[in-house]
């Protein structure tokens, strides 16, 4: 018969090991609270400061601890366990996984194929997963005009057929070279705007050019260039620029150079010159090229912002920075 259990502990069974060690939380879950509490931690700011966004948002980007420290968790969090083919994430064994490895939840792989569909079309991969047959999004605006001018002048509608053909014909006049005049295809230049590590590139880099073309022969190769934009670039990270997206500036002129106190690549000429770590830590991107990007990204931005005010600058100036076309 066991002893019986003492105040003192005279006499009683010793607990089992497992009783003795503190429950170690799980690195995941430490990220997360960094990340978290980083959110909780500026609103209260902006709270604390009686309203006064501009004042609370200025002491959250002179606190470069805590910025750092948010990026490290924020990169770390996504490389260990949201990346579906590196991280833990990957592991096929488990036989409950809690959440399926579809489009939904692969952010990244969501907006490459977003991209890829907006600017060369559905693919046969796209129609099993339930997207629709069609001319890229890029092309829906060109060839609406264009199906009206057929219509008045021969009071028919443009077939399908017609239609596809006339959408790859736009995108290779539009992007410089079908694959067989000689002439080089055009970069797809992407903001990636609040990633701190610059993920979207080596996924884009993973699927290869972008063929501008829906079918056809000789689809234009298009390569996509990324320039990640953030207030605090992970140390490791490559083609960044610490730039607060918020409160970015715009030079007058469409194409004139970047020429700030920060030597960092230029947005549209030499986007990839440098695939380097952020050489000055504190250079600071604040004005760049009007209409001078193909695609503005933001994967999380928006619930960083404190304030509605903040989110919709974001998406002024993204607005401001995309092509017309």
């Amino acid at each position: 018969m066991s002893a019986k259990r003492t105040r003192d502990g005279e006499g009683s069974e010793a607990p089992p090991p497992h009783a003795e060690r503190p429950l170690q939380p799980r690195p995941n879950v430490e990220m997360a609270r960094v990340i978290k509490g980083q959110h909780v931690h500026i609103r209260g700011m902006v709270a604390a400061n009686g309203g006064d966004v501009a004042a609370a948002w200025d002491a959250a980007l002179a606190d470069k601890g805590r910025l750092q420290a948010y990026a490290t968790a924020m990169r770390d969090l996504a490389v260990q366990y949201w990346d579906g083919e590196h991280g833990a994430g990957a592991d096929a064994a488990s036989p409950d996984p809690r959440r399926p490895n579809d489009r939904y939840n692969d952010r990244l792989g969501y907006i490459v194929g977003a991209v890829r569909r907006y600017f060369c079309g559905v693919r046969a991969e796209d129609r099993a997963e339930g997207f629709e047959p069609g001319p890229p999004g890029i092309a829906a605006g060109p060839l609406k005009e264009e199906k009206r001018r057929h219509f008045a002048a021969t009071g028919a509608q443009l077939s399908a057929e017609d239609a596809a053909a006339w959408s790859r014909e736009w995108l290779r006049s539009r992007y410089g070279g079908d694959g067989s005049s000689g002439g080089p295809p055009r970069r797809l230049v992407v903001l990636d705007v609040g990633a701190c590590y610059n993920p979207l590139q080596p996924r884009f880099d993973a699927e290869g050019a972008l063929p501008l073309a829906v079918g056809g022969a000789a689809p234009a190769p298009v390569p996509v260039a990324v320039l990640g934009l953030d207030i605090a670039p992970h140390p490791e990270a490559t083609n960044m620029c610490r730039c607060d997206w918020s409160r970015v500036a715009f030079h007058d002129e469409e194409g004139e150079a970047v020429t700030d106190t920060a030597t960092v690549p230029p947005l549209v000429e030499e986007l990839r010159v440098s695939p380097s770590p952020v050489e000055d830590p504190e250079a600071v991107l604040r004005r760049i090229a009007p209409a001078s990007a193909h695609v503005v990204s933001f994967c999380l931005l928006l619930s960083y912002l404190p304030t509605p005010q903040m989110r919709a600058a974001c998406i002024v100036n993204a607005n401001r920075a995309l092509r017309p076309d």
